[in-house]
């Protein structure tokens, strides 16, 4: 079965991913369209990876303080920068300025903080 939807932001057919789901053997694969579909992967965008983390990169990407590393996650550009010094001083932006809507860094390199 293929969900179908139409092109833009149109809505999605979710009565259909219901219905595959409603008709879903325990224990059995998920039916063929939950790998291949594009109108499901768009649900699961809208949907599904929002309320979940997401890895865009390792530590190891930003060995030191300075290092930043620019990232494709879905149809947004993230910037991932290590801050600090810790293990845990490493923080991810939008590769977007708020102000004026231009984009922060072309690739990926090394920063005075």
């Amino acid at each position: 079965m293929r969900v179908t939807a139409p092109i833009g932001n149109s809505h999605l057919d979710r009565s259909a991913v219901v219905n595959l789901i409603d008709h879903h053997r325990p224990n059995w694969s998920l039916e063929q369209a939950f790998y291949v579909d594009p109108a499901i992967f768009e649900l699961e965008r809208e949907l599904w990876f929002p309320r979940q983390w997401s890895l865009v990169a390792h530590t190891s990407e930003v060995p030191e303080r300075g290092r930043y590393i620019v990232r494709q996650l879905f149809d947004e550009e993230i910037i991932v920068v290590r801050f600090g010094d810790g293990e845990e001083d490493i923080a991810a932006y939008y590769n977007v300025c708020t102000h004026r809507g231009s984009r922060l860094c072309a690739k990926d390199g090394r920063s005075r903080l």
